[in-house]
């Protein structure tokens, strides 16, 4: 139980925050980026709390995979559609309406249900696939944080010399927008790059 709780929330809280700072970058880059990841990140946490539960206790009575994507994927799909609606500030985006966020949010949740259920087995090179990816996603945080938030101090500071007694605090505000943004592409990509290669235990 503990275990399937863990992998929900890290997994269901990025998969929010990708999704708000997708979101909330159509409405209005980087700051909307910022808000948007927030309440994703706060609406995904809620979700793997759910999916953990709900998939702790399915592992106990099977193993099947697809009993697990459906429960998965249900359960996002029910708290999203219950919680969402509360944060639809962070999520005003025209063309993208909420129901399209709790249906991506639903069907990636689905997909990962196998994984968050019955943990993840060694890779076909026989390295532990939970170290490998933890190891592969702290990197991509690392440098995607970095990255977005030097970017941002520069912007910032660009900005501020408009009105030099202002840069510091440009430059400090535009890091952390940046920063957060660069969580955001950091996550998408890691995201892309490990979940492929992971296997749910059989």
């Amino acid at each position: 139980m503990r275990a399937s709780l863990r992998s929900a929330l890290v997994l269901m809280t990025g998969l929010g925050g990708v999704l708000g700072g997708a979101a909330g970058t159509v409405d209005w880059p980087v700051v909307g980026t910022f808000f948007g990841a927030a309440w994703g990140a706060v609406l995904g946490c809620l979700t793997g709390v759910a999916v953990g539960l709900a998939l702790g206790g399915l592992a106990r009575v099977t193993r099947s995979r697809w009993a697990a994507r459906l429960g998965s994927g249900l359960v996002a799909g029910a708290v999203g559609s219950v919680v969402l609606p509360l944060c639809s500030g962070a999520y005003d985006v025209p063309g993208t309406p909420e129901v399209a966020l709790v249906l991506a949010g639903a069907v990636v949740a689905g997909a990962l249900g196998p994984v968050i259920a019955f943990g993840v087995g060694p890779r076909p090179d026989g390295r532990p696939g939970d170290h490998w990816a933890v190891e592969t996603l702290a990197r991509f945080l690392a440098w995607g944080g970095l990255l977005g938030a030097s970017a941002g101090v520069v912007t910032g500071l660009v900005i501020g010399l408009g009105y030099p007694p202002t840069v510091l605090v440009a430059a400090v505000e535009a890091g952390v927008l940046g920063g957060v943004s660069g969580l955001v592409l950091a996550t998408l990509a890691a995201g892309v790059a490990v979940l492929p290669r992971l296997h749910a235990l059989p």
